[in-house]
């Protein structure tokens, strides 16, 4: 019986792969080599694959988001790049889970984490209060990170030379003057946290660390009610040594 499952399974894997499939990986495989530098005709001669069937499956990865179409060329589509960046932060969120968790108890608020991205940041991670009352954003909303204390944190930990970007008005609170901007940055540079009153919401509080992992910028923050009367520089130097132990962690690959 075992000789005859054994023939089973062997069988199961020899089944041949979708030819679509295969063809569309090596599309996809020239356009991420050239991303923007090449055509129909271009990436026929490529992948030895006809024309029109190279039109055909443009189309259909098109139509999914998988692909982009540009003046000068094609280039990955956003979709494929949620799918990268998703499986890329799957270790970083397998070892922040625990961490914000914890931290989230601790203080009483609930815990974001999120990517950097051009210049907004995407959450990847949310640990909600237990509160009746909290606030929090939800996995896959995205905030601007000129927002408060997140553009603070992550000037600091890049030594961004894009400060206008980061200059916003959003509440009467927001800093918008250069020197007072760069002032606070150096300042959170120093304190490995970043704080806000009011600055990008009118009525709540924050408090924001930047770390690395590869090449991109991580952020990990708290938000909550400013009445409510929280220890921003408490909370800060918390979300800070927090913010380290999930870089440890996801760069030792620790769940």
């Amino acid at each position: 019986m075992f000789c005859m499952e054994n023939q089973s399974f062997e069988m199961r894997n020899k089944r041949p792969a979708v030819p679509s499939i295969g063809r569309a990986v090596r599309l996809l495989e020239a356009v991420a080599r050239e991303p923007g530098a090449l055509g129909i005709s271009a990436l026929s001669r490529r992948t030895g694959l006809s024309k029109s069937s190279v039109h055909g499956l443009v189309s259909a990865l098109a139509d999914e988001d998988l692909l982009t179409a540009g003046g000068s060329g094609l280039t990955l589509g956003p979709r494929l790049l949620r799918l990268g960046h998703a499986a890329a932060d799957h270790r970083l969120l397998t070892a922040a889970g625990p961490i914000m968790h914890t931290l989230s108890e601790e203080i009483g608020e609930s815990i974001m984490l999120g990517r950097v991205d051009g210049t907004r940041v995407d959450v990847i991670a949310t640990e909600e209060s237990a509160q009746p009352v909290s606030l929090s954003a939800p996995v896959g909303s995205s905030l601007p990170l000129a927002a408060g204390a997140l553009g603070r944190a992550y000037a600091a930990h890049t030594d961004a030379h894009t400060v206008p970007v980061l200059l916003r008005r959003y509440t009467e609170r927001s800093i918008t003057d250069v020197d007072r901007f760069s002032a606070e940055v150096e300042r959170v540079r120093q304190a490995g946290y970043a704080t806000d009153r009011g600055e990008y919401l009118a009525g709540v509080a924050a408090a924001a660390a930047a770390f690395s992992l590869g090449r991109r910028t991580y952020l990990l923050w708290m938000v909550a009610i400013e009445a409510s009367g929280v220890d921003l520089d408490e909370v800060g130097a918390a979300i800070r040594e927090a913010a380290r132990a999930i870089e440890e962690a996801a760069a030792a690959g620790r769940g």
